[in-house]
């Protein structure tokens, strides 16, 4: 079980978030959940679909593959080679 901490500006006055600079943990993903607002990037160059979780509702996101456990936007070195980085991958760790 995860362990929790209150922040406090004395004691965490040298943390800092980083977003990450290298993709290769996307590395197995055919798709991403990418938001509403981000639609208009991504459907100039590649399909955005509409996946059904299993609660029966849907979520917006965009096809990286047509193969399973795949990406074909992040090279060996971890660059995201499209133009645009889709929202969702800015927050990781924090999924």
């Amino acid at each position: 079980m995860s362990e929790y901490e209150i922040l406090s500006k004395s004691t965490h006055k040298n943390i800092r978030y980083k977003q990450p600079s290298n993709y290769i943990f996307t590395k197995d993903e055919s798709f991403l959940p990418i938001g509403l607002s981000e639609v208009q990037y991504f459907s100039k160059t590649l399909p955005v679909v509409f996946i059904k979780n299993t609660d029966e509702t849907f979520f917006v996101a965009v096809l990286l593959s047509i193969y399973a456990n795949k990406n074909e936007f992040v090279d060996n070195n971890g660059k995201w080679t499209l133009p645009y980085l889709p929202a969702f991958l800015t927050w990781y760790p924090f999924r």
